[in-house]
């Protein structure tokens, strides 16, 4: 999670620092006084609203728990005829200033204009400010070309842009530590004397309105998945409710719903679906029902009309409030065979079944079941679903990939694989833009965020050097960043990642590249095909490949960690990216298979894996490719003995989390 901050700050210049403070905290009292919706209060405990006002300086900084700070600024330069700033970052993506000179607006930055699709293109040059019009709010040491050449810039956290701009103002925006700043301000208190939104009754029949949802797309034959639907109560208590479920999935049978656990205030309980045949639109239609005559509907709250400011200061109480007030049922739905239609599920109130009821609806496919592992992992109805999706992930043929995972050290194979970055781009089509991921070497440390080692950099710098043909940022080569910046491609992409978790536990160099098969034609993919053959033959032969893999499915798994045929398996990530691992076990099985040395050995019957595919030796590696007619489950039994279950992993994994020295590395490193 990023960093958020929304304050106001004053000028006050080189003196008068004390008086200026005294007289905002009156002003500010004045202001709130008028506002009949609140009163002050001495103790904290009672107050919805707060307003810190920071030390006595060359800016006094001013926050509000309720009023925007946009508009305390105005004020605050009108009342005292000098400048003044809303200073705003959101999630470290972006930085907003607004000066004030004598409450009027007079210049506007936003680090990253269109970021959240608010600002027309026609006011992008507008937003990049004018440092001109900062001048007289500069430090002797800085001019306004400093000022835009930060304002220019484009860190990886947007509140960098905020702390060296406050560095030339001689601002304190906010610190490194928020309770010591807190602890510098005076603090007013106010307590709102109206009626909360979310304490107020509802009148009249009972009468539901959806309020949150969970529903797949897709279900495959033979899973049982929980799906979430929940409606909140828009008029008065009642008793009495009825939980149908129907649609043109039912009438089929391709699903069924078994049981609901339905949550109410203070209840929860698990009830069973009876089955009914009924009249609806004059045709037959199948249906499931919960009747429960004696269910206490709880009174419900009127649809308020929040404010902005009221938003904030009530928006999470009254959503939490909604969510403990809301009827919620959790469905065990079964998919029974392949089809695809409607599934409606409806909340019905006895004492106003007509107009009272909220009705769910959404279209659903049911798949036929997929392939599962050799060494798939049964974990029960509730882990069922997540395993399911990543069965149905392997078997889409969306995005084209290769991963390959390397036994040198990220110094040895950089050279090579910018220079197969490179060909990769210039194969899948120049013209589009890749999506880019560079991973660093250092974990990020409490009080220093990491930097990309010397290699790495160079590997971007050799990559970027295109910049201007793959449309990549140039700020991607700075070496301050962990991260490349994500650029925006739904064609083709490359990630490469080298993080160390232990000096005990070496991690394999990454290198995934892929294309969205949506995107290119039948004889582009073949010619991919070729292309990385030819790759990863090269680097099978100089020796440098633990395993490599070439196949299609939903994702590329460039998040690298887990790949959905590990996760099938019940293999959640840590060590599955260290050498020792890629030289014991495969990550993936699929048509093509590169194989080093180290796996290679630990296969005791070779004739086995060549009745079925074809083996290209390697030198000490080789390639393995699926013969016509041979399956990926008569594959994985020639490959049994490398291939890992969820047992490997934990043993692993536990092992190396109780080496008390690694585990206290790891965890100063969080």
């Amino acid at each position: 999670m990023g960093t958020f901050l929304s304050i106001a700050e004053l000028y006050v210049g080189e003196s008068g620092h004390k008086r200026r403070r005294d007289q905002v905290i009156t002003t500010l009292s004045e202001v709130v006084a008028k506002d009949t919706r609140f009163e002050a209060v001495d103790n904290p405990a009672d107050a919805d609203r707060t307003i810190y006002i920071g030390p006595a300086d060359r800016w006094i900084v001013v926050a509000d728990t309720f009023a925007s700070n946009r508009d305390i600024a105005q004020m605050l330069s009108e009342k005292f005829a000098t400048s003044a700033l809303s200073t705003e970052v959101a999630d470290s993506d972006v930085a907003f200033y607004m000066l004030y000179e004598n409450g009027n607006l007079i210049d506007e930055y936003n680090s990253r204009p269109g970021i959240y699709d608010e600002e027309p293109e026609e006011r992008y040059e507008e937003l990049r400010g004018k440092p001109e019009l900062w001048e007289h709010l500069l430090l002797p040491d800085f001019t306004t070309d400093d000022l835009r050449k930060v304002w220019d810039s484009r860190p990886l956290f947007a509140e960098d842009i905020v702390w060296q701009t406050a560095k030339m103002i001689g601002g304190k925006p906010f610190d490194h530590e928020p309770n010591a700043c807190i602890e510098q301000c005076a603090q007013l208190y106010f307590r709102y004397t109206g009626q909360r939104p979310h304490e107020q009754k509802a009148e009249g029949p009972p009468k539901f309105e959806l309020s949150s949802y969970g529903m797949p797309e897709v279900m495959s034959v033979g899973e049982t998945m929980l799906l979430h639907v929940s409606a909140n109560n828009q008029g008065d208590a009642s008793k009495g409710l009825s939980i149908v479920v129907l649609g043109s999935l039912v009438d089929q049978g391709c699903v069924q719903a078994v049981k609901a656990r339905i949550s109410h205030c203070d209840t929860n309980q698990e009830y069973q679906f009876e089955s009914l045949t009924t009249q609806i639109d004059e045709r037959e239609a199948q249906i499931r029902r919960i009747l429960l005559p004696d269910f206490e509907i709880q009174v419900g709250r009127p649809r308020e009309n929040l404010t902005q400011e009221e938003y904030h200061l009530f928006g999470m109480t009254d959503f939490r409030t909604k969510l403990h007030e809301a009827v919620s049922i959790n469905l065990s739905v079964e998919a029974i065979k392949p089809g695809s239609g409607e599934l409606y599920v409806v909340f019905i109130p006895f004492a106003n079944p007509e107009s009272g009821q909220a009705v769910y609806h959404t279209e659903m496919e049911i798949s036929s079941t997929p392939r599962k592992p050799l060494k798939y992992a049964e974990r029960g109805e509730h882990f069922e679903s997540a395993l399911m999706r990543a069965l149905r992930d392997m078997e889409s043929d969306r995005q084209f990939f290769v991963m390959a995972i390397f036994s040198e050290p990220a110094e040895v194979v950089n050279e090579d694989v910018a220079s197969l970055i490179v060909k990769w781009h210039e194969a899948v089509g120049g013209d589009h833009p890749l999506m880019a991921s560079i991973s660093s070497e250092r974990p990020s440390l409490p009080d220093e965020r990491a930097v990309l080692p010397e290699e790495l950099a160079q590997l971007i710098l050799n990559a970027a050097s295109l910049s201007d043909r793959w449309k990549i940022d140039p700020d991607f080569t700075d070496t301050d960043q962990e991260f490349g910046p994500p650029i925006g491609s739904d064609h083709a992409g490359y990630s490469f990642y080298r993080r160390t978790f232990s000096a005990e536990k070496k991690t394999a160099p990454h290198l995934i590249l892929w294309v969205d098969t949506r995107t290119i034609d039948d004889k582009l993919l073949e010619r991919l095909r070729e292309l990385i053959i030819v790759w990863m033959d090269d680097f099978a032969r100089k020796g440098w490949l633990l395993q490599a893999y070439c196949t299609a499915w939903r994702d590329a798994p460039w998040m690298i960690e887990s790949t959905p045929y590990e996760l099938a398996c019940d293999i959640h990530g840590q060590v599955t990216t260290t050498i020792d691992w890629c030289s014991r076990f495969l990550r993936i099985v699929s048509e093509r298979i590169w194989l080093g040395a180290d796996l290679l050995e630990r296969i005791p019957d070779r004739d086995l894996l060549k009745n079925i595919a074809s083996v290209t030796e390697l030198g000490d590696a080789a390639r393995t490719e699926l013969n016509l007619g041979s399956t990926l489950n008569q594959l994985e039994e020639a490959l049994e003995n490398i291939l890992p279950t969820g047992e490997d992993w934990a043993e692993v994994k536990n092992q190396l989390l109780s080496d008390h020295s690694i585990m206290r590395r790891f965890m100063k490193r969080q």
